[in-house]
């Protein structure tokens, strides 16, 4: 069988589905005897280890380097607050955010939406070419998570550049999970800290002066008296901007090589714009950035016959379960109107991504307006496409050069 290693270095994402494929008959549970992590595929299966978290814990501080990250900031600090912890702090902490991040909310931000894709679309309609990750499907998320949070223009990019070093801390499990700390997070961990730093400045601002961003909602929030404290909501930044920036990234890019691969489906939703939200729902399924989830178990557990020991380390493969054939027909084909489509992308259950909605709301808008405005869109070669270095965090491209009809 192949390596881990080897797949998660190669540019060849089919290989990885056919090991999924694989392993969902021959081995749907499977001990990984190198870093003694069990590896989950089939869909009911990692539907369960996501929604269960009383025996399958989401709080894996206590288990990787990721405790130690930043060495000046307490416990509370992790990247990916809510995502790495278990009620009842997590109910806390997800009550306090929710406000911010409710589809009311969200849906308030689709004005602005607009102008953004329109101007980064006037920045290339008359040239007829672009990069679909450097010149639109990057710059859309960043701007919009950076006027949320109240971030001054001129600074908008530095965050780009320490989550850029965040993203390439990228170990294998083995390492990970060696019980010592990698050179890889040494490295990292001067982007970590100044990065945090940057945020622990504006959330002291905006605690003596309150503005209307997200951080001085975030600042002033609270739940029979409780407060987030300053490591907590740095956490949160973190969460927000690098879920909510690589994530929607990583969609746009594939959801315009979805398209361009099936001309029919394009074609579709250009007659039937109407559409956009199944198409954006079946990319979600076909191509999620986020390959899988971790989690650790609380007591011994045993799923589909196999008994996992307690304090193991458990890899839920949401892109394995989201090509299941027993819970989707034809999974490896892209159906743009596919219906129903019950993929776990954005997690299931509590820890289900509170960011989902400002992330779909971009993509559709994105889409609509992107096929409205570039006739005649396809890719500019077929080259094989170059992954992200960071593949083993998050699936995505590193570019997509198109060509369309100048206007």
């Amino acid at each position: 069988m192949i390596s881990l290693d080897a797949l998660y270095t190669t540019d060849d994402v089919q290989k990885l589905y056919q090991w999924f494929d694989q392993m969902r008959v021959d081995q749907p549970i499977w001990l990984d005897e190198r870093s003694k992590c069990w590896h989950i595929f089939r869909y009911d299966d990692v539907r369960v280890v996501l929604n269960d978290y009383s025996r399958f814990s989401a709080d894996i501080r206590s288990r990787t380097p990721i405790r130690s990250i930043s060495s000046k900031r307490s416990s509370d600090f992790t990247i990916g607050l809510l995502l790495s912890i278990d009620p009842p702090q997590h109910e806390l902490l997800r009550n306090l955010v929710t406000s911010a991040f409710s589809p009311q909310s969200i849906a308030q931000l689709s004005g602005r939406i607009k102008e953004i894709v329109q101007e980064l679309l006037d920045n290339v309609r008359s040239s007829g070419k672009m990069d679909v990750i450097d010149d639109f499907a990057y710059a859309l998320p960043v701007r919009v998570i950076s006027e949320m949070l109240g971030m001054p223009t001129n600074e908008w990019y530095k965050c780009k550049h320490w989550t850029d070093e965040l993203l390439a801390m990228q170990v294998s499990d083995a390492q990970m999970f060696s019980g010592e700390e990698p050179e890889a997070f040494r490295r990292g961990r001067q982007s970590a800290e100044e990065m945090a730093d940057y945020f622990e400045e504006m959330i002291e601002d905006r605690r003596l002066h309150p503005r209307q961003d997200v951080i001085s909602e975030l600042a002033t929030a609270e739940i029979e008296g409780r407060h987030l404290n300053n490591d907590e909501l740095i956490s949160f930044c973190f969460q927000l901007y690098l879920a909510g920036y690589l994530t929607t990234t990583s969609i746009l890019g594939h959801m315009v090589a979805c398209l361009d691969a099936n001309p029919e489906a394009m074609q579709y939703l250009k007659e039937q714009p109407d559409k956009v939200p199944l198409a954006m729902e079946e990319v979600l399924r076909f191509s999620f950035p986020a390959w899988r989830m971790m989690r650790v178990t609380t007591s011994e557990v045993t799923l589909s016959g196999v008994t996992i020991p307690e304090g193991a380390v458990v890899m839920a493969w949401i892109a394995s379960a989201n090509r299941d054939p027993e819970q989707f027909t034809t999974p490896e084909k892209f159906e743009v109107s596919r219906k129903p489509n019950r993929h776990l992308s954005f997690g299931y259950g509590i820890h289900h991504c509170i960011g989902a909605p400002l992330s779909r709301l971009e993509t559709s808008i994105a889409l609509r307006m992107v096929l409205e405005q570039l006739p005649n869109l396809r890719r500019a070669d077929h080259e094989p496409l170059e992954l992200l270095d960071g593949r083993r965090i998050v699936y995505g491209l590193k570019h997509l050069p198109v060509t369309f009809t100048p206007s």
